[in-house]
């Protein structure tokens, strides 16, 4: 990715996360929803954002279904919170890693203590 992508990426993350956490009603995004990192197309037409939900009861589809029908509304206020000549379209996609990361850490986490000579 060029610079500008990487800049414009950074911008995108940060207000599609606010705007996910406190402008968006849909009772389908009652989990907690985090932007992982978002990339942009070097020719900034398009972007891709990566999500990561914590609540592991929540159906990631139904999630992907909402945020996908609220992906006008969102395409909106970026358009009026960023000074760029065009807005990004952007699609939604759900970060595998952190829930692998997880797992990893608890992997290694229980083989620690495992590991633990007592005193």
């Amino acid at each position: 990715m060029k610079t500008r992508s990487k800049r414009i990426a950074g911008l995108l993350a940060d207000q599609v996360s606010h705007v996910l956490t406190s402008e968006l009603n849909d009772p389908r995004l009652s989990s907690i929803i985090t932007v992982t990192h978002v990339i942009v197309k070097d020719d900034l037409r398009n972007a891709t954002i990566f999500i990561s939900v914590l609540d592991n009861n929540e159906n990631e589809v139904s999630i992907l279904r909402a945020l996908n029908s609220a992906k006008g509304y969102i395409r909106k206020e970026l358009g009026s919170r960023l000074e760029l000549k065009y807005v990004p379209e952007i699609s939604f996609k759900i970060d595998s890693s952190v829930p692998e990361g997880n797992s990893v850490l608890s992997m290694l986490d229980a083989n620690l203590n495992s590991n633990e000579k007592p005193n």
